[in-house]
């Protein structure tokens, strides 16, 4: 079980490095977009391919400092394609779900990996938080 604990503490380790990356990345994005100003931030063909459990999953690990009532505006704009009135609001949510997206991938995996463990494990279960990337 120790080597499953590992490999499970080693994914958990690369999604939140992309975590810590993607932050990042996504923060010098919007300085550089709102500064020059240079490309159409208006783009709203990234809200076609969103799920409300993606939505659900990316919310929370954007933490609790983002009330309920926002967090429920939020999934209005990305589940029912309602354009957000802001363009520096719609490039950021497009760069939350390239970052969340780029994820889902090791997510999966995590889940298909505890799903084959919970096969074999006997009065044991493996639980995935997905929310708060925890085995």
């Amino acid at each position: 079980m120790d080597d499953v604990q590992k490999r499970f503490n080693n994914i958990q380790k690369t999604i939140d490095g992309f975590l810590k990356e993607g932050f990042s990345e996504i923060s010098s994005e919007i300085l550089n977009k709102l500064i020059e100003d240079e490309e159409d931030i208006s783009d709203s063909d990234f809200l076609n391919n969103i799920e409300n459990n993606d939505v659900e999953i990316l919310l929370s690990r954007v933490g609790n400092r983002i009330t309920e009532p926002k967090k429920e505006k939020i999934k209005d704009i990305l589940l029912n394609e309602a354009k957000p009135k802001n363009n520096s609001l719609n490039f950021f949510l497009k760069k939350l779900i390239e970052i969340y997206s780029s994820q889902k991938e090791l997510d999966n995996s995590v889940k298909l990996f505890r799903d084959v463990c919970n096969k074999y494990l006997i009065n044991k279960k493996v639980f995935y938080d997905e929310s708060a990337i925890k085995v």
